[in-house]
């Protein structure tokens, strides 16, 4: 009775097990047809695979390399100061003048035109610098001493580095038709000169900033409508103004001095200067004096006029001697010593934590305490204390001068107004109002031609010093052109594999099930025979 039990619950054991064999047999009697089935998928693969590069459109990429030569560029600014960016190259307003100028409406829509540009930093040597002292830096065994002198040296050589230096490229995008390969190089250069000429004429990256009257600021029309010697006198602070601009130009731009003017007319800042200072002194002042005693269009206009201007020139000299007086205290204050400085008569007490040695001396012992700590903040902040310093310095030099201008202003207004003290019955004679009129007309002319000639020397300075090559950039490395396939070769592979792995997945599949339902010869033949054994 046991032992049928024991037979038994074998035969149930054995119907437990799993057995892999059939589907292994399965596998081994198919693989034939599976290894065809894979070769052929392999095949049309490759196939769309090349068709599909031959058939689908190609993105077109073209670049371009330059470098930014004009003056402050490495600092973000213009040459006069205003912010520079490297996105303004690519703006709107420089875009669409491009679009338009060559006709790109045939090709695709602005929008798509415009997204197709890139701008991006490219300085191989830099890149190579970095890598090279970063591997340097890496190394654990350099001393401290090393490590401070190598990151010295990477700085050094980063700087003589910091020319900024870009890439302009234009990559097609799939939406616009096929652009001919000369006209991206085409639109590429148009884009830097187009730029250069916006920065030149909106930016003002050709001319340095500082203010520049020109002719159109005096009107002859207004100053003939006034009174004689408020026509005068409206010549003579003009003058003035512009030989104050001459000093300025003299003083701010390097080489005013020598630049002469092209041409047969060699004129420099100190000719024109001197023609200024005759013409104020030789013809202004000396007609002020002659119509202030005899010529009036309206007689007791003077001197109210000469009031009102004593009137504003006292406000605007007590505004500037406050100024003055403002930067004289808050430069005192500042450069007060706040830390390490003994109060007079002080005696030399030695700090707490520092033992006075034999013979009076201190002995040197390294206590770091506030006064220590307070010395290294005075150290590292020693160069922007200087540089505020400087700045109060200065303007407090300018008010000074601006109110000395202001005295001589007031001297020149009380004696104006001495000299008209007794002036009784002045009227208007025709024959020295004619005269005075031609005088005038001719120091009107004298101005316009000594402003004409300032405003022609600053320009002529303005192209010299910052623009030397007549060009905002210089073109580094020459049009690049890229075709960027729809696809990559390791896009291609990628997709290759996965296709593969699915295909032997689907054909061990669909042989199993084609196996289970439809039994072949050998698998009846293995069923039969195995009864006899």
């Amino acid at each position: 009775m046991n032992q049928v039990l024991n037979e038994r619950s074998k035969d149930y054991e054995g119907q437990d097990e799993i057995s892999l064999a059939p589907l292994l047999d399965a596998l081994r009697r198919y693989r034939r047809v599976m290894a065809l089935g894979l070769v052929v998928t392999f095949v049309v693969f490759v196939t769309l695979v090349v068709l599909g590069r031959l058939a689908l459109p190609s993105d077109q990429s073209g670049s371009i390399s330059f470098r930014v030569e004009m003056e402050g560029a490495a600092a973000g600014q213009y040459p006069n100061g205003t912010k520079f960016s490297s996105d303004e190259i690519i703006s709107t307003p420089v875009l669409t003048v491009v679009y338009e100028a060559n006709e790109l409406k045939r090709y695709g829509d602005f929008s798509d035109f415009a997204s197709a540009f890139l701008v991006e930093n490219w300085n191989p040597k830099r890149d190579a610098l970095a890598r090279e002292y970063q591997a340097k830096l890496s190394d654990t065994r350099i001393t401290p001493v090393d490590r401070a002198r190598l990151e010295t040296e990477f700085q050094n050589k980063l700087t003589a580095l910091s020319t900024p230096e870009y890439q302009l490229s234009f990559r097609r995008r799939a939406s616009m038709r096929q652009i001919p390969s000369a006209l991206i190089d085409k639109i590429l250069q148009d884009t830097l000169k187009t730029w250069a000429q916006h920065a030149a004429e909106r930016k003002g990256a050709l001319s340095y900033n500082i203010p520049l009257l020109t002719r159109d600021t005096l009107r002859w029309e207004e100053i003939q409508g006034e009174d004689y010697l408020i026509s005068l006198d409206i010549l003579r602070s003009h003058v003035i103004r512009i030989s104050d601009m001459v000093q300025l130009l003299r003083t701010k731009i390097p080489g005013a001095d020598t630049a002469a003017l092209a041409g047969q007319n060699r004129l420099t800042l100190a000719d024109v200067e001197v023609q200024l200072g005759n013409l104020l002194r030789f013809n202004i002042e000396p007609l002020i004096g002659v119509v202030g005693g005899r010529l009036s269009k309206q007689p007791g206009e003077h001197r109210l006029y000469i009031d009102n201007q004593i009137f504003q020139t006292r406000l605007r000299r007590d505004e500037a001697n406050r100024r003055v007086a403002g930067l004289e205290q808050s430069l005192q204050q500042y450069s007060q010593p706040t830390t390490g400085a003994p109060a007079a008569g002080a005696q030399n007490v030695p700090s707490p934590g520092f033992p006075r040695g034999q013979g009076g001396t201190e002995t040197l012992i390294p206590q770091f305490g506030e006064s220590f700590l307070d010395r290294l903040m005075q150290m590292s902040s020693r160069n922007e204390d200087a540089d505020y310093r400087q700045g109060l310095t200065n303007r407090l030099i300018d008010e000074r001068f601006l109110a000395a201008t202001f005295e001589r202003e007031m001297s020149h207004y009380d004696l104006l107004r001495r000299s008209l003290s007794d002036m009784r019955g002045v009227g208007e004679s025709p024959a020295l109002a004619k005269q005075v009129d031609q005088r005038m007309k001719g120091i009107f002319e004298q101005v316009g031609i000594a402003t004409d000639h300032v405003v022609s020397i600053y320009q002529q300075l303005s192209r010299n010093n910052l623009n030397p090559s007549t060009m905002l950039y210089t073109v580094t490395l020459p049009y690049t052109q890229h075709h960027v396939p729809a696809y990559t070769t390791r896009q291609a592979t990628l997709w290759g594999v996965a296709i593969m792995t699915l295909a032997s997945f689907v054909l061990t599949l669909a042989v199993l099930i084609y196996d289970r339902f439809h039994p072949s010869r050998w698998r009846t033949a293995s069923t039969e025979s195995r009864p006899n054994a």
